[in-house]
């Protein structure tokens, strides 16, 4: 039985087949970036960013698209390395939800995990963790505007000579 190539392999392969068409004369180049997502036969999960130059990239987490550099800002400031599934998938909704004009109902997401075959999360489950993510929102802009209250009231008078 053959070996399955690395997710490493697959993205090499599609970032030359990309440059390859980009670079020879009389063809149209892609004009895409790709994510590839996959694990190795040791289970690590991986994520590959290509463009078309045939540059590919290895990322913990990445966004590709319009708004991809707000949700890429995003995500460098949110991510930790020991989020599990749940927190991972709030992290990426709520990323999303910073850039979609149509909130959760614009949001397709899949969940990539060790051993496990990819799995669509359906319309529900993320309107389910959008619903959580508004009301986390909601709190935490009324915790800064009742902070932000205190503060005034503490401030004080100018007294001045008069």
């Amino acid at each position: 039985m053959e070996v399955a190539p690395t997710v490493q392999y697959v993205s090499k392969y599609i970032a030359g087949v990309q440059q390859s068409y980009t670079t020879r004369g009389g063809r149209r180049p892609f004009g895409l970036s790709t994510l590839i997502a996959g694990f190795d036969e040791d289970g690590t999960v991986r994520l590959f960013h290509t463009i078309p130059s045939g540059t590919h990239s290895e990322w913990t987490a990445n966004a590709v698209g319009r708004k991809s550099d707000m949700l890429m800002d995003f995500l460098e400031q949110n991510y930790k390395a020991d989020l599990d599934e749940k927190a991972t998938i709030k992290l990426a909704i709520k990323a999303l939800m910073t850039s979609v004009e149509k909130g959760d109902k614009a949001i397709d997401l899949a969940v990539l995990s060790s051993g496990q075959k990819l799995r669509r999360l359906t319309k529900e489950e993320i309107a389910a963790v959008a619903a959580e993510v508004k009301a986390e929102e909601e709190e935490e802009a009324k915790r800064k505007s009742t902070d932000c209250v205190a503060a005034r009231l503490r401030l004080p008078r100018h007294t001045g000579d008069r």
